[in-house]
């Protein structure tokens, strides 16, 4: 099985609860975001201007350098970046994990853009 690494709760609106776990024999480490289900996560639910962000460099070869995103999701999407991303390119990827994002509603809307802000 998985060894957990971390596990954060936080219950703060424009913060997404998430695990962080890592499988040693299948080289897998997996990123798990919770769903809308507190007042909080509710409140960055509310957040639904479309705002743009600019991307490092484009998701694909030739594709676009701005997105528009959910505004309370791209702000819980950067908060998750910020806490994962040392984790993901400084010990997964070196060590040939592979990277396996999931979540519900909220949650799936926040590693999506996570899986495109890792990788662009």
């Amino acid at each position: 099985g998985f060894c957990l690494v971390r596990h954060d709760r936080t219950a703060v609106p424009g913060y997404v609860g998430h695990y962080v776990a890592i499988h040693p024999g299948r080289k897998l480490a997996l990123v798990g975001v919770k769903g809308t289900s507190t007042v909080e996560d509710l409140l960055t639910d509310c957040c639904g201007r479309a705002v743009p962000h600019e991307l490092e460099g484009p998701f694909a070869p030739g594709g676009p350098n701005v997105i528009r995103c959910h505004e309370g999701i791209l702000i819980s999407a950067r908060r998750l970046a910020d806490d994962v991303r040392p984790l993901v390119e400084e010990l997964f990827l070196p060590s040939g994990y592979k990277i396996l994002l999931t979540g519900h509603s909220l949650g799936a809307g926040a590693s999506a853009l996570l899986g495109i802000f890792l990788r662009s």
